[in-house]
């Protein structure tokens, strides 16, 4: 059975920025809601996709509406749709007044339609006064009449974000698809980049310290998640939070204080993995047939470091998996 609320829970021991997908058609849920605490518990940046707006009793403000609700002011609509259900074909950008229309996964530029341009420039005229706010310098020149640039706003946009202040909405379909380049472009341009995040503290001995994503110190890596591959064995998927990760370095373990040999450095693309000669400090990878590292365990060259605990929800079932032969137990 997979477990959804382990999983991303895990993953937001290693994440920069959590993404929360809503259904359309059916609203926002009692999971998302749990997970939103969480994440809001963790400090971390949070940003919603409104997804499937190409199926049937879809309602955009219905949905934005809840989502505003539960999670209060600070949720900014960056985008609204263009047509309904089947007739769903496009969005429009309120940060720049404009229309992408979509065919075939393509966007181009387009007008917004007719019935649209009142409400989409009021929204678009509250999502600016609610931005420039936190910008004292871009609040006096708006307040003089000055109309702030696309990247002045994305600027403070994303220091909003980073904060914790700001919850982006964007919104499209992962199945035409519609929009889900512009959710990466989102992803990229006003999500934070690892140095734009808290030190992350560290117990080494008796001491906690703040380390920061610095490639040039010693390592630092923290293990978020363990699985097993049929063709590569136990496999142990990391953030490193300080230093470089590169093939063939030796870490020890905090909760063992053993040796583990990196043998190989993998990153992750998908569902994929490419072996690389190193990871910078900020980076998620993975690496195989690690001797005896868990979940949850923290590397580092002196072995006595501890990163903060992951806090995987307690478990309401238990299930034991048991290898026929020796030589089935790595697999």
């Amino acid at each position: 059975t997979f477990d959804f609320a382990g999983e991303a829970v895990g993953a937001m021991a290693a994440a920069d920025l959590a993404v929360f997908v809503v259904d359309a058609s059916s609203g926002l849920d009692h999971a998302t809601v749990d997970l939103w605490r969480q994440a809001a518990d963790r400090g971390l940046p949070r940003l919603v996709f409104v997804n499937k707006l190409d199926r049937e009793h879809t309602n955009f403000e219905m949905v934005l509406g809840e989502l505003q609700a539960a999670f209060g002011a600070g949720v900014a609509p960056l985008e609204i749709p263009i047509g309904v259900a089947e007739g769903f074909h496009g969005i429009a950008d309120l940060l720049t007044d404009t229309a992408w229309i979509y065919d075939s996964g393509s966007a181009e530029l387009g007008e917004i339609p007719e019935e649209m341009e009142e409400r989409e420039h009021q929204i678009h005229d509250s999502l600016v006064e609610n931005i420039v706010v936190a910008d004292d310098a871009l609040l006096e020149r708006f307040l003089d009449g000055e109309v702030p640039s696309f990247e002045e706003l994305e600027k403070v946009l994303g220091r909003g974000v980073a904060g914790g202040t700001v919850f982006p909405v964007v919104c499209g379909s992962a199945t035409i698809p519609i929009a889900v380049d512009r959710l990466c472009n989102y992803i990229v341009e006003v999500g934070p980049a690892p140095s734009d995040r808290p030190p992350v503290p560290v117990t080494v001995g008796t001491a906690t310290l703040d380390v920061a994503p610095d490639p040039s110190a010693d390592a630092l890596v923290h293990v978020f998640k363990t699985a097993v591959d049929p063709y590569l064995g136990h496999v142990s998927y990391f953030r490193v939070l300080a230093g470089t990760v590169q093939r063939d370095l030796h870490l020890s373990n905090g909760r063992t204080g053993d040796d583990e040999r990196f043998r190989n450095v993998m990153s992750l693309q998908g569902g994929e993995s490419v072996d690389v000669d190193s990871l910078p400090a900020g980076d998620i990878g993975a690496v195989a047939k690690l001797s005896d590292t868990r979940t949850g365990d923290t590397l580092s060259a002196t072995g006595r470091a501890a990163a903060p605990a992951i806090g995987f929800p307690t478990p309401v079932l238990s299930v034991a998996v048991t290898a026929r032969s020796r030589n089935d137990e790595d697999k």
